[in-house]
């Protein structure tokens, strides 16, 4: 489960969107740390599932998003909103249904991004 430093509730339903997700990149991953700031319509992923190797710090900007850890419910991340995913842990972030989300990250190292359900629960059993 990511380690809340805001205080969000339950969503309680997940995103389920393909619609188009903007970003700005402000340190590329050559500097050994990736540095995004993203808006996100509503209902959209920002990419599926996927793990980071030296964890992901989420910001909410604006707008209210949602981060999922595999298997389990999603948190909702009002603006304000700040979350730590640890390394290796499979997830998911996006926006809610009901408007545009922005949200800033920060990523040392690298991501392992999964095309399906599946994959992502193939990645978690091989884990141990």
């Amino acid at each position: 489960m990511p380690r809340t430093i805001g205080i969000p509730s339950p969503l309680g339903r997940a995103a389920s969107g393909s619609q188009p997700v903007a970003f700005e990149q402000l340190v590329g991953p050559d500097d050994g740390i990736t540095i995004l700031a993203a808006r996100v319509a509503a209902g959209s992923l920002i990419g599926g599932w996927h793990r980071h190797d030296r964890g992901q710090y989420l910001e909410s900007v604006s707008g209210e998003g949602f981060v999922q850890d595999f298997g389990e419910q999603p948190i909702a991340l009002p603006a304000g909103a700040r979350v730590w995913c640890p390394p290796g842990t499979v997830h998911r972030h996006g926006a809610a249904a009901n408007g545009e989300w922005h949200q800033f990250s920060i990523t040392p190292g690298g991501t392992e991004w999964f095309a399906t359900d599946g994959e992502a629960a193939a990645a978690l059993a091989a884990a141990g």
